[in-house]
């Protein structure tokens, strides 16, 4: 069970690698009703379809894609939830930065 769901969640994450994330790619493998919310828990969440283009437009404006290095550590499943723990690499300006997302 959740094989589907992880083929989602991989694909979402191949959409944020690179200088920019892939907005057009990344759109349709979200939920109508999203509520997305970065650096938790310092930031508002964002709400549904209408916010999706633009949080991730002022994500591209901020800071790069997952570069070299980021990779998924684990991923495991149901068929209603994904978890993935990962390392992300990202640069913002001149810094380069490595997280570890569970």
């Amino acid at each position: 069970m959740g094989a589907e769901q992880e083929q989602v969640v991989v694909a979402f994450l191949r959409c944020t690698e690179g200088e920019n994330q892939d907005v057009d790619g990344l759109l349709p493998l979200m939920a109508e009703d999203i509520v997305w919310q970065i650096n938790v828990p310092s930031w508002r969440p964002r709400v549904g379809r209408d916010a999706r283009p633009a949080e991730i437009e002022r994500q591209n404006a901020i800071s790069t894609g997952n570069l070299s290095g980021s990779k998924v550590l684990n991923i495991v499943s149901n068929d209603k939830v994904v978890f993935t723990e990962r390392v992300d690499v990202f640069e913002m300006g001149t810094k380069r930065i490595s997280l570890q997302i569970n």
